[in-house]
């Protein structure tokens, strides 16, 4: 999760702000150190620590989640468009008659 987070703070699009990622990173490794002393070590004023640190990183998270629906959103394409775009695998050359020219009802130089 920290390095998710860390990755976001460096992107150049960001769907979250530098400061929340920042948190998200510090939140990650706060909670797995917490954990590990907790679990391992069994100091047991980790486990509020391990807590907060924890659900701060689900609240990042679900953020960055809604932040990328939001830019795919706003990202992807009307359909609209899609009439005025080539289909997808197809060429944008004009279509070629048996004898290798050009057809001319396609790029308006006459006949075949």
């Amino acid at each position: 999760m920290a390095v998710i987070a860390a990755n976001e703070a460096r992107a150049e699009e960001r769907a979250t702000p530098v400061w929340a990622a920042g948190a998200a990173v510090f939140a990650g490794i706060a909670s797995f150190t917490e954990w590990a002393l907790w679990s391992w070590a069994d100091f047991g004023f980790a486990a509020p620590i391990w807590v907060g640190s924890s659900i701060l990183m689900c609240l990042w998270l679900l953020w960055f989640g809604i932040g990328l629906v939001r830019a795919e959103t706003v990202h992807a394409v009307s359909p609209g468009d899609l009439r005025d775009s080539a289909i997808p695998g197809s060429t944008s050359r004009p279509a070629q008659s048996r004898s290798g020219r050009g057809c001319g009802a396609v790029n308006g130089m006459g006949g075949a």
